[in-house]
């Protein structure tokens, strides 16, 4: 084994112990079977030992036993007419000599057996206890990596007066900035359109703008050619009396 610590674990002793399981337990024992076997993969990752989850099944007919490697512990199903206390007690007997082996149990006298056979014995209690402090351990390792990973700014990597520098031009930002389009999304079709109709608009608008200014340039033009044509015709009937009476004398 790769690890120099065998942690025994006695299932249905520690799923009935455990109010979580043992409620799990009135609905499905199955599900608190697995419930227990994923805790514990848990509780592997970070302790790094060897995890032995033993289930009896010594009531179940030509039932030959089985073992499971269900992620990083193995998971023993005993054969018939083997409860889990016998194949505890086999095995810690056998290792106890070469690793340092504890058993998790609440059974009084299968625990008497585990310390004569030079094993360390580990109440259902304690373990939940020590599976909980590991838990907590887990989840701050995982904010901390959090933080570690955290990415840097530009401006956490620029020196103290070019920050001071960026931060004025922040100033200068919008306090309200739009939130970024996700190519290919619907909001991006939908700011595509708006530019669209926006644009098409603003052309109309233009063109209207336009041929209305021309129709008032061409009526101002008219209007002036006009005027300049009365003013004209007025000037030269005003004239013309003058130059007859000069005639007359």
């Amino acid at each position: 084994m790769a690890s120099s610590e065998i942690l025994i674990v006695d299932g249905y002793n520690i799923i009935f112990a455990w109010d979580e399981l043992k409620k799990l337990a009135e609905t499905s024992l199955e599900l608190a079977r697995g419930r227990l076997a994923d805790i514990l993969c848990n509780y592997q990752g970070y302790k790094k030992n060897e995890i032995i989850l033993v289930f009896d099944a010594y009531k179940v007919k030509e039932n030959s036993g089985k073992i499971i490697h269900y992620h990083n512990i193995d998971i023993i199903y005993t054969k018939e007419q083997q409860t889990a206390d016998a194949f505890i007690e086999a095995i810690s007997y056998q290792t106890a000599g070469k690793y340092q082996v504890r058993v998790a149990t609440s059974d009084g006298m299968e625990q008497i057996v585990i310390l004569t056979n030079g094993a360390a014995r580990m109440t259902a209690r304690e373990l939940y206890k020590d599976v909980e402090e590991t838990k907590k351990e887990i989840e701050k390792q995982a904010e901390r990596l959090k933080d570690k990973n955290k990415r840097r700014t530009l401006l956490d990597m620029l020196s103290g007066d070019d920050a001071d520098i960026m931060n004025n031009l922040r100033l200068t930002e919008d306090e309200n900035p739009s939130e970024p389009v996700i190519k290919g999304s619907k909001q991006e079709t939908a700011t595509k359109k708006e530019s669209v109709v926006k644009s098409s608009t603003s052309k109309k608008e233009s063109a209207v703008k336009s041929s209305v200014s021309k129709k008032e340039s061409a009526v101002k033009s008219g209007a002036s050619k006009k005027g300049s044509a009365v003013k004209s015709s007025a000037s030269k009937k005003g004239k013309a009396p003058a130059k007859k009476k000069r005639a007359k004398k």
